[in-house]
């Protein structure tokens, strides 16, 4: 909780130091500004590596679901033909996906 409230006023604009003095103020508790600044740190640290978690596991199922329209799709058919296959593959695509 106090580690929550220090990066919350120094996200606010206080510097390390202010952040310190004003948890040994208010709640008594006495920290020093390198301490602020670790928290600080290890959680922007924690928070890059979720968001590049979450954006390569996004283009990890855009590149699976690539690859599987790739290997279904008629290569030499006609326009209205990859049309409607389209169509098909999206319909059953979506009725697998919420089953």
């Amino acid at each position: 909780k106090i580690k929550a409230i220090a990066v919350v006023l120094y996200f606010n604009g206080l510097s390390f130091r202010k952040v310190a003095q004003i948890l040994k103020q208010l709640m008594g508790i006495e920290v020093s500004p390198e301490a602020v600044r670790l928290w600080w740190y290890s959680l922007a640290k924690f928070l890059r590596s979720i968001g590049r978690n979450v954006v390569e596991r996004f283009f990890r199922h855009i590149k699976h679901r690539m690859k599987s329209f790739y290997k279904r799709f008629p290569h030499n058919a006609k326009y209205e033909t990859v049309w409607s296959w389209l169509a098909s593959f999206i319909f059953i695509k979506y009725l697998s996906s919420n089953v």
